[in-house]
C-alpha cells in the first residue's frame, strides 16, 4: 500500500493511521461519485 499511497509507510502510529484514513475517505468519496454518475447513467428516470 506504501507504493500506491504517497507519504503513507504502513507504520503503527497515530500519523500513519490519519494518513491512511483519509486515503481512506478520498478512495471512498472516489468511489462514490463513480458510481453515482453510472447509476445517473444507466437509470430510466428523465433527466
Amino acid at each position: 500500500m506504501a507504493s500506491i499511497y504517497p507519504g503513507y509507510a504502513g507504520d503503527a502510529t497515530v500519523g500513519q493511521v490519519i494518513i491512511g484514513a483519509l486515503y481512506g475517505a478520498l478512495d471512498g468519496a472516489i468511489a462514490g461519485v463513480v458510481f453515482a454518475g453510472l447509476y445517473n447513467c444507466c437509470s430510466d428516470r428523465p433527466n
